[in-house]
């Protein structure tokens, strides 16, 4: 369940036990034990793990998406947020043979997958990192965006801050989410105007949501704007 700060154990435990009497959505963030979301992220992409999801998301429909929807121009700098085995990563740097392509994610053995993997492309990197301590310096990108990854975030405000620091003036940041049919972690309508707040909030400007049918699931598109 997203919750509208995601730092506080109490408040999210106390989200979670709200989530389970309601039943509103599967979208969770990292377990309150953890001490951070990266942390989560590995442990459960750790080892045999990462290699059996890499193995069943080679190529989703989602990544190829949101390359198409975030617009590439020639000479681009893009850049993958919880990038997982890279297909994003990829299909972006196939549009970009003059700009470059990254990813960044927490778990070392998804980088190593994801570089393994892209090996015949020249204009691609992959980073171990969080979304809360981006290791790139300042407008570094002219677009970013999150794949199925937001949850996995342990501090929303300072993943946003981050993104808004990365990116050039002017550059879109999407948020890529499945819409919640009943099955685990899609997000709900009310989560979806929760997140599309915190990037408000965050300082993102033309905030704006939209729907789209990736593969067999309904998506939603949170998008924003660095300001000029």
């Amino acid at each position: 369940m997203w919750l509208p700060d995601g730092r506080g154990r109490g408040a999210r435990q106390l989200g979670d036990a709200s989530a389970r009497r309601s039943g509103e959505g599967g979208w969770h963030l990292a377990e309150p034990e953890d001490p951070g979301g990266s942390v989560h992220h590995e442990r459960r992409f750790h080892g045999w793990m990462a290699w059996l999801y890499a193995l069943r998301h080679r190529n989703p429909a989602s990544n190829r998406a949101v390359v198409e929807l975030a617009g590439l121009a020639p000479g681009a700098r893009a850049l993958d947020i919880g990038c997982g085995p890279g297909a994003a990563v990829r299909a972006a740097a196939e549009r970009l043979p003059a700009g470059h392509a990254a990813g960044v994610d927490p778990s070392p053995r998804m980088i190593r997958i994801a570089a393994r993997r892209s090996r015949r492309l020249a204009n691609v990197s992959f980073t171990v990192g969080g979304a809360e301590s981006l290791p790139f310096g300042g407008e570094s990108f002219d677009v970013a965006w999150t794949v199925h990854a937001m949850h996995h975030w342990f501090d929303r405000s300072a993943g946003l801050a981050e993104v808004l620091r990365v990116l050039v003036p002017g550059a879109r940041f999407l948020v890529v989410e499945r819409l919640d049919d009943g099955r685990p972690w899609g997000i709900s309508p009310s989560q979806l105007e929760e997140v599309a707040a915190a990037l408000g909030a965050a300082g993102f400007g033309g905030v704006d949501t939209s729907q789209h049918r990736f593969g067999r699931a309904t998506h939603v598109v949170i998008e924003g704007r660095r300001p000029a």
